[in-house]
């Protein structure tokens, strides 16, 4: 399902080195359980199991998009290009 592929790869990407080792081994359990649960947990549609709800909810936080700026090299409002969001004009 390409909807969850998206999320699992941005989560990957942005949050997973945050997880604990009891994080990361629920997150491994999470990847064995079917799509369509995981859909259903994933959009609220349904209630994960008490032992995977912790990572259910980190995943419902991570938001599909371009990666994070690094630690440092946020963009302030100048050096955005102008067709880029807080962008200032010149």
């Amino acid at each position: 399902m390409l909807e969850l592929d998206a999320l699992l790869q941005t989560f990957l990407r942005d949050a997973y080195a945050d997880l604990d080792e009891p994080g990361r081994r629920a997150f491994d359990r999470l990847l064995q359980q079917p799509d369509m649960d995981l859909y259903d947990w994933l959009t609220g549609r349904g209630a994960p199991p008490v032992d995977l709800r912790a990572v259910v909810d980190r995943l419902r936080a991570c938001r599909v998009g371009p990666p994070r700026p690094a630690p440092g090299s946020e963009v302030t409002p100048g050096d955005a290009p102008p067709d880029e969001p807080g962008a200032v004009a010149a």
